[in-house]
């Protein structure tokens, strides 16, 4: 995951460890590990707290302060389901939402009741496992996708569903969206990528070209160009105003991509060499 404020990318995996790289250079300044068998799901960053929260295959849900430019660990909260993903919303820095596989997403708040540390306040119901989320601030917002295909925006507010699209037709892997040209991407075991309108629970189009599930998906800072990766390391990049492919890498063990801001870098995350 590329952090902006941060100018770094941080990395996790089924490598046991969490690692944070300088995008100047490539090299890793920072690494925390932990037990065998620990596979850090997912990761995110609030600018208000400058923290990042991070879910693990052991049912965790960590957080570490960055001021000092470097990961240093505070809190650790435990799940009872196995996370999918995590998003800590700049405009909501004192929840921090966990989709897992018991079909909700967690809805965690610090400081409940003037009692210190995170706890669940609330969750958020699907019909199948929640695998990924995606926080839209503007509409204070968190989209939530899932198994079934479906994808649901939660008001943050009120926890009721405002929009829900069910366009795919097999588990939805990733959602991202484009603050300027406000539209919500979504990518899918079905081969197709989604790109939709959470305003209108419209769709603006369909993606097509892949032949393997697509497992990620960025869109680039611009709002008109998309990158996709597939289940066998095929990478497209993808003009939103024709939809068509405006350019296709062989990446072969890509297991991520992400994009390093305005400079339309792509960063590759590999799982046969284990680097990014």
């Amino acid at each position: 995951r590329y952090i902006p404020a941060l100018k770094k990318v941080v990395s996790c995996g089924n490598g046991m460890d969490l690692r944070l790289y300088n995008i100047l250079d490539g090299k890793c300044i920072n690494r925390i590990k932990y037990g065998s068998g620990t596979s850090f799901m997912d990761v995110c960053f609030n600018r208000p707290r400058y923290s990042l929260a991070t879910v693990a295959s052991d049912l965790s849900v960590r957080f570490f302060e960055m001021s000092t430019g470097r990961m240093v660990a505070k809190d650790m909260v435990y799940l009872d389901e196995l996370p999918t993903s995590i998003q800590w919303p700049d405009n909501a820095k004192e929840t921090v939402f966990v989709g897992c596989f018991d079909r909700r997403v967690h809805v965690m708040k610090e400081g409940i009741n003037n009692v210190s540390g995170w706890s669940e306040a609330q969750y958020y119901t699907h019909n199948d496992a929640v695998t990924c989320l995606d926080a839209l601030e503007q509409m204070n917002s968190m989209a939530a996708g899932d198994m079934s295909g479906e994808i649901r925006i939660w008001d943050i507010q009120t926890g009721k569903v405002r929009l829900s699209f069910c366009e795919h037709t097999k588990g939805v892997m990733r959602l991202t969206h484009s603050n300027v040209n406000r539209y919500l991407v979504s990518c899918s075991y079905d081969h197709t990528l989604k790109l939709l309108n959470p305003f209108s629970e419209s769709v603006m189009g369909t993606l097509r070209g892949h032949e393997y599930p697509v497992i990620d998906c960025r869109i680039m800072d611009d709002g008109v160009q998309v990158v996709s990766l597939d289940e066998e390391g095929i990478i497209n990049v993808w003009d939103v105003r024709t939809l068509g492919i405006i350019q296709t890498i062989d990446h072969g063990a890509a297991s991520s991509v992400e994009i390093l801001g305005s400079s339309k870098r792509i960063v590759v995350g590999s799982r046969k060499e284990r680097q990014v």
